[in-house]
């Protein structure tokens, strides 16, 4: 059982240095449903304040070298009751070798509209068999190809994709598994399996942070 918390959080400030310069370090750890999207969400950030330095925001690398003891608490940043965010969504497509429109390197695919239609090219053929664009004449909407007119045909407007690299240490990061493989990783099952440990481990972590789940 979850409740869900307006506002639950605590600061811890000390002086630190900055490139020489002395400052004032707050970190601010929160667990509530500040955002009133119906789940308590942990966050770790830290403000900065010193002669020239106004720095604010999710300042991980000074947090581990000024605060260690919180060091632990930032793999969890932006992890929520509900898991790690959009931890499906984003844990695949960081592993996997498909672009943004889910299109490996070389794939084509038409072109589709809001409302689900094909986008049809108006081309006329000259007399060397090739196709040429016609100034002026928009593009056709249809589930089908448009019946050809005269010498003009209609030719899908198509997006080739560019794919992508897998980034395991990103993909690690958004599924909150460190030792994760590639292959574990781009598994929609292994990631669903392993969900309901993951946020028993987070719970640990949040009440052993004085936090009420």
């Amino acid at each position: 059982m979850t409740t869900l918390i307006n506002s639950q959080q605590e600061q811890f400030t000390k002086q630190v240095e900055i490139d020489g310069v002395p400052c004032k370090m707050t970190v601010t750890i929160r667990f509530d449903d500040r955002c009133g999207n119906g789940h308590n969400t942990f966050s770790i950030t830290a403000d900065i304040r010193g002669r020239g330095i106004d720095w604010g925001g999710c300042l991980h690398d000074e947090i581990r070298e000024h605060f260690p003891e919180f060091a632990h608490l930032i793999r969890w940043h932006l992890v929520s009751t509900d898991g790690p965010l959009h931890y499906i969504a984003n844990t695949t497509y960081l592993a996997s070798d498909r672009d943004h429109w889910g299109l490996k390197a070389g794939e084509v695919q038409k072109i589709k509209t809001r409302d689900g239609l094909y986008l049809w090219e108006p081309k006329v053929l000259d007399g060397q068999c090739n196709m040429h664009s016609i100034v002026g004449m928009r593009d056709i909407k249809a589930l089908e190809r448009p019946a050809n007119d005269g010498d003009i045909t209609y030719i899908p407007r198509c997006r080739v994709g560019e794919g992508k690299t897998p980034d395991i240490d990103a993909a690690r990061s958004a599924a909150n598994w460190p030792d994760a493989t590639l292959e574990q990783l781009q598994s929609k099952e292994a990631l669903t399996a392993r969900l309901d440990g993951l946020l028993e481990e987070f719970r640990e972590v949040v009440e052993s942070a004085g936090f009420v789940w």
